[in-house]
């Protein structure tokens, strides 16, 4: 099992989510409930560990995507409830709705861990065997988890118990999800709590961290050879992965493109602490007049393209000046216009593709050639006649 801080997300771009034991801490509420349905209709005294024990002993086999229906019938069987597996299934789904809507909520960090790979652009998918009517329950009854996530707008794809024939450990789930977005194990990631959910991925192919869940425990040292990467909470995974993500200058960037596009804020106003990209603009605009001013004869400006189209922005104009090393431009808001006392181009002279490093250094050349200082350049002394 390799050190959680060595995942590499840029190699990634669909990470895969279980929920019950990996986003919420659900595991221990199936214990409550089987535990008072086989005490009080089974007439059975068990603890809530060798409940457990049962229960995982069950799901380890081979199931079908009527999973606790089966499960149901296993337990009216073994401890002779006298009921149908459809009154019980029907007595175990109100019971567990109760539970689902007053106790449950998200693991601590699920919401800023999911918010900001959302943020980084990475597609999330759940895969879980969890039921749709479980999902609604906390998507639309439980308050705390309804405030927190938004699971239809948070996950591009959601997959459930009813989606598969095959439920975990069989790797169904995960095929699907390979399958929907037509990509390669290699680019997804897989979080999972359980055995039977790290055995899904890995036969599939896909890389799993193992979330730490104590009702795991039992199977900790099978799960430790067979997964790839573990963790302990998900504030881990922000301390140990995304908090040098995010510190990124791609992420940066992509919060400024977002936040454009969302029309939140203007990426002229976003600022160093000390200036604003506004202000800068500002300053490099009045430093250029300057510069173009004091060698008006190889300067100029001009409100049309080369090609005779308008500049590449509304509401622009191009200034340039003829430097030793080649032309030099900026595209500059018009109400600049009148700072560059310079002869004004029906067009600009043609681009040659320069970069914004090349263009820095035919600046520079400005000040470096002595040959400027008297105004002149060398077979460019009628470029803007």
């Amino acid at each position: 099992m390799k050190d959680l801080n060595t995942i590499s997300l840029q190699e990634k771009k669909y990470l895969i989510f279980d929920m019950d034991g990996t986003l919420i801490d659900s595991m221990g509420i199936w214990d409550t409930i089987d535990y008072q349905i086989l005490r009080d209709f089974g007439g059975v005294d068990l603890t809530k560990e060798e409940i457990y024990q049962d229960r995982r002993n069950f799901f380890s086999r081979p199931q079908d995507k009527n999973i606790y229906l089966n499960y149901c019938e296993y337990l009216i069987s073994k401890y002779h409830i006298p009921m149908s597996q459809r009154e019980l299934l029907r007595i175990r789904e109100e019971m567990t709705a109760h539970f689902l809507e007053e106790n449950m909520e998200y693991k601590p960090g699920v919401k800023r861990v999911l918010k900001t790979l959302k943020e980084l652009g990475f597609t999330l998918v759940l895969a879980t065997t969890t039921t749709p009517k479980e999902l609604t329950i906390y998507q639309t009854k439980n308050k705390k988890m309804k405030s927190q996530l938004d699971l239809k707008e948070t996950f591009d794809l959601i997959l459930t118990q009813q989606d598969v024939e095959h439920q975990k450990p069989n790797g169904e789930i995960y095929e699907k999800v390979l399958s929907h977005y037509q990509i390669s194990p290699k680019e997804c990631l897989a979080f999972e709590d359980s055995l039977h959910g790290i055995l899904a991925a890995n036969r599939v192919g896909i890389e799993t961290v193992w979330v730490y869940d104590a009702h795991a425990l039992p199977d900790r040292e099978t799960i430790q050879q067979i997964a790839d990467y573990k963790m302990v909470s998900f504030l881990e995974f922000w301390e140990e992965v995304l908090e040098k993500e995010t510190v990124s200058l791609p992420y940066i960037n992509h919060l400024i493109e977002q936040g454009k596009k969302e029309h939140k804020f203007s990426a002229k106003d976003i600022s160093d602490t000390h200036h604003t990209f506004r202000i800068l603009y500002q300053e490099r605009a009045i430093l250029f007049a300057l510069v173009c001013n004091q060698y008006p004869t190889l300067a100029f400006k001009s409100k049309r393209h080369f090609e005779g189209t308008d500049p590449m922005f509304p509401g622009d104009f191009i200034a340039g000046i003829h430097t030793p090393k080649g032309l030099a431009t900026f595209h500059l808001k018009l109400e600049f216009w009148d700072l560059f006392h310079v002869p004004e181009l029906e067009k600009a002279p043609a681009y040659d593709g320069y970069s914004v490093e090349e263009g820095m250094n035919r600046l520079l050349s400005l000040i470096s050639e002595e040959k400027i200082i008297n105004n002149n350049i060398p077979k460019q002394k009628n470029l803007i006649e």
